[in-house]
């Protein structure tokens, strides 16, 4: 037994347990190596293809934004009523080099350049008139986009944004052409001063040419591409597919590639990573399970050889004593017992069968007198038995049906004396289970009841299922009567749906987190716009604070009648602009669930009123008549009276805005009692343009509009409407508009308001001259804080606090603010928030903790006009909040109620 070869049962398990390991090790390892390498190039290519998303969205904005200001000079241009004046209009547009670094000419009907910037590079009087995009340019609705080309005369390698000039009646008058020198600093720099990885590159193409625009090899520029068939991959690029993809490139070099369409250009935005750089950290992780699979079947040979030889040193020795027996070196004994194991078990099973041999007589009759109860259950399914269980543990089937040979693959006779056949046929797992029942049955003489497995040799797992009732035997012992059934199938069909159950969960589990990690990255990008819009907010608000201060104080010192028209006008256009600022933001409120409405008594025919006294000088002004309409049945109502005013105020303008002439009408009426709450209806009625079909499913959208030519001819930036849809459903109703093309539309929308006992009228306040005469009136001898950073709105705020009769001391920020207040005591302090060395927050709260300054009024005046603006500077201790660009009126009001 002790020699190492094939007939040796440790040399055969020791080489079965090794192999089976070795195989399993390197399995797993390769299995291993191989979804790696799988996973890292769907994660790179995932991240390759969001990084040139990212950029491509980017170029596409900036190229829009160019658009954008060709086709607003391109309207200025084409009202021109001489041409002479085309090169100072040209000369005169600000930022165009800035935009266009090679220039923008301006071209005549047939082709002949009559302006051109810079002067220097002398276009004026060359002909474009053939070239194939100028005849295109002639029937183009929207703005042309070259390929790369060379210029003439310059010679320079360039890209033309090509947009149609055309007069009042649509006829073609010329083009503006802004033209980009690619081997100049560009637009598209960030592409060719950046790197994809150590040794990736970023490169723009022009899809119509093969022609590389950009990149971050600049020898690339105005070098064709791969030719067709050269790369698959490049060619489905170039065919518009939008993904990532890994072939060799035309340098042999294998890469791995993302592309993406340029929207309003047809570009290719693509990035390549040599493969040796993309998958490097793959290829490591793969060397590094290869070695610890070495070392792993190193560890696992030398472990399984020792514990297989030591578990099979009891086999060996019992092995050795009944071969000496056969020879008759040694008489018949019982072998040495030296584990409770499988082979103790053997050990035990040779020990019992020398003791049935001296009880073979006996057991003949036995088996004779169950002989014929053995025939008749033959055809019963199952096994029946009767079990005893003896005091010391051991067990024997003093009967059992010829179904045992079906179900453990033994016969009647082995098991009569003892069971440890059957024994060791049990699954490990489920051998305590199996024994614990026994043995609470034998206590508690109930009932036998359980299911377990069983290992065949060379054969299925089966599960069989126990039914059997206990009864005391003799000496001690318990019997058993029962039954065993194979219950395989039931088993497995109930593991199944355990299966199935586990993979729904799983189902389940993985789309929770996906779902999961949508919401972070929604929650991400509303953080980013938040702040974006905030920090456009105050970089508008700061000089347009400017702008309508110095318009003010304009107006204010006296000006020529011509003056005081070019004043309403910057008055009127900064008005226009904030409209705009707010609306944005409002918007930007509503989609974020972050606007409330607020609840206060409302008088509904007051309300339009107001309505028709505010829009009525503009109505007047285009020869429209405005009138209001309210039901007689319209009761007293609670709601925000803000925002419903915003809303019909969005209507109305928009209703004037669209209407050359005939009337508005704006009507309420009441739609629906329900008791507690009413729904009212409102509507704007018309003698408009009106509304197409088609265009009246898309104007409730954010920046939309009925067509691509209405904010060109009438303005506006397409979010009044939006924002009246999502004011109309926060009031819990909805907007809607019907319309004839030609003769009008009426737009609707309706609120529910809960009811209320009817309120008064409002009263009217103070006007400004009102406010001024007071104010001047209690300002002698009063002393303000000015805290202001900007040089120009500091010179514009301390100008209208001076006309007051006020005394203005000035601090630069909110330190030097801090320092001065510690000298002198002030009758009021405006604070802005935003400065250098100390910001307006952390200013006035160090104002409040020095002594006499805890009763100073802090007025917050500030661009940062979100609520959430307004607590920090309440919870900083400040008084009020007054937001930029300050209102004249507000302010004096403001003041007199602080200062009086």
């Amino acid at each position: 037994m002790s020699s190492p070869s094939w007939q040796s049962l440790r040399t055969r398990l020791v080489v079965g347990a090794v192999c089976a390991s070795v195989v399993s090790i390197w399995i797993v390892a390769l299995g291993i190596g191989r979804y790696v390498r799988s996973d890292m190039e769907a994660a790179v290519s995932a991240q390759q293809f969001s990084t040139v998303a990212i950029i491509a969205s980017e170029i596409d904005r900036s190229i829009g934004e160019r658009n954008d200001i060709l086709r607003q000079l391109a309207g200025r241009l084409g009202s021109l009523p001489d041409p002479i004046h085309t090169q100072p209009v040209l000369e005169a547009q600000a930022g165009l080099e800035a935009l266009f670094n090679w220039g923008v000419i301006v071209v005549d009907a047939n082709g002949l350049a009559r302006a051109s910037v810079p002067k220097h590079l002398d276009r004026v009087g060359t002909a474009y008139g053939d070239l194939a995009f100028f005849k295109a340019l002639r029937t183009a609705t929207a703005p042309i986009i070259t390929s790369p080309a060379i210029e003439r005369p310059t010679g320079a390698p360039v890209i033309t944004f090509a947009v149609p000039m055309l007069d009042g009646e649509g006829r073609f008058q010329g083009a503006v052409l802004g033209v980009t020198n690619l081997h100049k600093p560009n637009f598209l720099d960030q592409i060719s001063t950046a790197k994809y990885g150590r040794t990736g590159d970023f490169m723009v193409t022009d899809r119509r040419t093969r022609t590389y625009i950009a990149s971050s090899d600049r020898r690339r520029v105005m070098s064709q591409g791969p030719a067709e068939d050269i790369n698959p991959i490049y060619d489905r690029y170039i065919d518009g597919h939008e993904g990532s993809g890994t072939a060799v490139s035309s340098r042999g070099v294998e890469e791995l590639s993302s592309s993406v369409t340029i929207g309003q250009t047809g570009w290719l935005m693509q990035s390549v990573l040599p493969t040796q750089e993309a998958f490097l950290v793959a290829r490591e992780i793969q060397v590094r399970v290869l070695v610890s699979a070495v070392v792993l079947t190193l560890i696992t040979g030398v472990v399984a050889g020792w514990w297989v030889r030591r578990q099979l040193r009891p086999l060996e020795k019992s092995a050795i004593l009944l071969d000496e027996m056969r020879q008759g070196k040694r008489p018949r004994e019982a072998l040495p017992v030296e584990r409770d194991d499988e082979i103790g078990q053997l050990a035990n099973a040779f020990n019992g069968l020398l003791k049935a041999i001296t009880e073979q007589e006996s057991l003949l009759t036995r088996v004779a007198a169950t002989e014929q109860v053995r025939k008749i259950l033959t055809h019963v399914p199952g096994m029946v038995f009767k079990y005893r269980q003896l005091p010391d543990g051991a067990g024997a089937f003093p009967f059992a049906s010829e179904a045992v040979q079906s179900l453990y693959g033994v016969s009647s006779e082995t098991v009569e004396s003892n069971a440890s056949s059957i024994r060791k046929l049990l699954v490990e797992e489920d051998r305590e289970r199996f024994f614990r029942s026994l043995h609470q049955s034998a206590r508690s003489m109930e009932r036998w009841l359980v299911d377990y497995r069983i290992q065949l040799e060379n054969g299925p797992l089966k599960w069989l299922h126990v039914d059997a009732v206990p009864e005391q035997g003799e000496e001690g012992s318990t019997v058993w009567y029962g039954f065993v059934t194979d219950v395989t199938a039931t088993k497995t069909l109930e593991h199944e749906l355990d299966m199935h159950r586990a993979h729904l969960e799983e189902l389940v589990r993985k789309r929770t987190a996906e779902l999961e990690t949508a919401r972070n990255a929604a929650e991400a990008a509303s953080i980013a716009k938040s702040t974006f819009l905030a920090n456009m907010s105050h970089e508008i608000r700061t000089p347009l604070n400017a702008i309508t201060g110095m318009a003010y104080l304009m107006q204010k010192a006296g000006a020529t009648p011509t003056q005081s028209d070019r004043l309403d006008k910057i008055s009127a256009a900064s008005n226009h602009l904030l409209e705009i600022i707010d609306s944005i933001l409002d918007l930007s409120k509503i989609e974020a669930g972050k606007l409330t409405l607020c609840a206060e008594p409302l008088h509904l025919p007051t309300l339009l009123d107001n309505i028709v006294s505010i829009m009525n000088d503009r109505a007047v002004s285009k020869g429209i008549q405005l009138r209001a309409d309210a039901a007689t049945d319209l009761p007293g109502v609670i709601g925000d009276g803000t925002r419903l005013r915003q809303a019909l105020l969005n209507y109305v303008g928009n209703a004037i805005k669209f209407t050359p002439q005939g009337c508005v009408s704006l009507r309420a009426r009441l739609a629906a009692d329900e008791g507690a709450t009413v729904l009212v209806r409102f509507e704007v009625e018309d003698t408009g343009i009106g509304v197409p079909p088609d265009a009246a499913r898309k104007i409730f959208h954010p920046f939309e509009q009925a067509d691509g030519s209405t904010t060109r001819k009438f303005g506006g930036t397409g979010l009044g409407l939006a924002i009246t849809q999502r004011l109309a459903e926060l009031m819990g109703g909805e907007v809607g508009v019907s319309s004839t093309p030609g003769r009008g539309s009426t737009f609707w929308l309706t609120a529910r308001l809960k009811r209320c006992a009817p309120p008064g009228s409002p009263a009217e306040g103070p006007d400004l001259a009102q406010i001024e005469a007071r104010l001047m009136a209690i300002s002698p001898g009063k002393t303000i804080l000015l805290v202001e950073d900007e040089p120009v709105c500091q010179m514009v705020a301390e100008e209208l606090l001076s006309n007051m009769g006020l005394e203005v001391d000035t601090a630069d920020d909110g330190k030097q603010a801090v320092q001065m207040t510690a000298t002198k005591v002030y009758d009021l302090i405006l604070m802005d928030m935003q400065m250098p060395k100390m910001d307006g927050l952390t200013a006035a709260r160090s104002i409040r903790q020095q002594p006499g300054c805890q009763s100073v009024p802090i007025l917050a005046m500030t661009a940062n006009v979100f609520s959430e603006d307004r607590v920090n500077c309440m919870m900083a201790g400040m008084n009020d909040f007054l937001p930029k660009p300050v209102v004249p009126d507000r302010l004096y009001a403001m003041l007199l109620r602080w200062l009086g």
